[in-house]
């Protein structure tokens, strides 16, 4: 081979390797964010924050609240 060619394959090498960093680019930047902070999907996160909440709430339904009574026995 010439060094005419040598350079012409490492030119085109790096050339494509440019034209495939910028379509890893565009890809990255245009793709739909369909995953989460975590990296689940936004939909399981979701269920998991529900059940959290759900959970959360029934906790607070099994405390017994402090009544206007308590509250006055308790002075």
């Amino acid at each position: 081979m010439t060094t005419n060619e040598t350079v012409l394959i490492i030119v085109t090498a790096i050339a494509a390797l440019v034209l495939v960093g910028m379509l890893v680019g565009v890809a990255y930047k245009t793709r739909s964010r369909k995953r989460g902070v975590f990296g689940g999907s936004i939909r399981e996160e979701m269920k998991a924050e529900a059940l959290q909440n759900a959970r959360s709430v029934a906790a607070q339904r099994q405390q017994p609240s402090a009544g206007p009574l308590d509250e006055q026995d308790a002075r």
